[in-house]
């Protein structure tokens, strides 16, 4: 979300102005739709783990937020910069500027929101200060038939060492500041997947589906495997799949639009591929996304600081 936007809720993410996107959450289902500079005084850190939960294929964590809550939100890495809902903002008594605009995304409403900034996020053990967010309306947006109360986007990514595992249901976290570094390198298992953070949201350099090669963006805040605009998809010859794909509505950061869902042959990432990839088109969408229904069967690291991307490997899917 930052000034606005998504596949559906923003504009392109190479844009110099970083938009706001936000979740798209279907009516029965859901289509939400470096290694860090350190200095002389720094030390290594050891990494803290917090359990999540992933509902209707959203990654869900329990957070305090200047010491209250906890309170729900969900991980996003394509969110700029993060976003709380206004009845959390009311709560936490946060002081805002004024309407800087509204939201972009999927749908046709028109949802101003305000900036403002958390003093102290917490996951488990491990805080980081001073988290960019804006705040809007998301009364409209439910993830396991609970209101959403905030999204954790790139302005929390770009604080911290995380890796999301997403067969054990963990997150492993350090921070990434001027006092600490870390972990290094890729684990144990998993590869580098080449992808470039200058622009808002992490743009993955070796993507392609069934063969054919695409620009797409890592998104932790889509359900689908993977996501299609509607041009797109009828260039990667899914014609004949539109015809007879499933029409359903969705709820996206603007209100109510429509996907088709179908599924993709293969869809790999630097090697790391699976099949029979729930993919979901619409025709409101700018972006290709890569989703949870396929970084589900890896264990994903994200070093924003250090643009370093990696996916380890499980049963499911393979590597190489």
């Amino acid at each position: 979300m930052t000034t606005p936007s998504h596949s559906g809720y923003r504009g392109d993410p190479r844009n110099s102005t970083r938009r706001l996107r936000l979740v798209a959450t279907l009516v029965v289902t859901v289509c939400l739709c470096g290694l860090g500079a350190s200095s002389a005084h720094s030390h290594k850190q050891e990494t803290v783990e917090v359990p999540f939960q992933l509902e209707q294929h959203q990654v869900m964590v329990d957070a305090t937020l200047n010491g209250r809550g906890p309170y729900r939100l969900h991980l996003d890495t394509f969110v700029s910069p993060s976003a709380v809902d206004l009845t959390v903002a009311e709560g936490l008594g946060l002081e805002t500027g004024p309407t800087a605009g509204n939201v972009a995304g999927l749908g046709t409403r028109n949802i101003p929101y305000r900036r403002t900034s958390i003093d102290r996020v917490s996951l488990g053990e491990l805080g980081v200060s001073n988290v960019a967010t804006i705040v809007w309306d998301s009364s409209h947006l439910e993830i396991g038939g609970r209101p959403l109360q905030g999204t954790l986007g790139a302005s929390y990514f770009e604080k911290v060492w995380i890796q999301i595992d997403y067969p054990g249901r963990t997150l492993r976290l350090a921070a990434n500041d001027d006092r600490t570094s870390p972990p290094s390198g890729c684990p144990e298992n998993s590869q580098r997947v080449r992808a470039d953070f200058s622009t808002g949201a992490p743009r993955l350099h070796d993507v392609r589906v069934e063969g054919q090669s695409v620009t797409a963006y890592l998104d932790t805040g889509a359900s689908g495997g993977l996501h299609l605009p509607l041009r797109i998809a009828r260039e990667l010859g899914f014609s004949k799949r539109l015809e007879n794909a499933e029409i359903r509505k969705a709820r996206g950061a603007r209100g109510e639009f429509k996907v088709r869902k179908t599924s993709a042959r293969s869809v790999s990432i630097d090697g790391a591929h699976a099949t029979e990839v729930v993919t979901l088109i619409s025709e409101q969408a700018r972006n290709v996304l890569i989703g949870n229904r396929f970084l589900e069967h890896f264990v994903l690291t994200v070093d924003w600081q250090g643009g370093l991307l990696c996916l380890g490997s499980t049963s499911a899917p393979t590597l190489g």
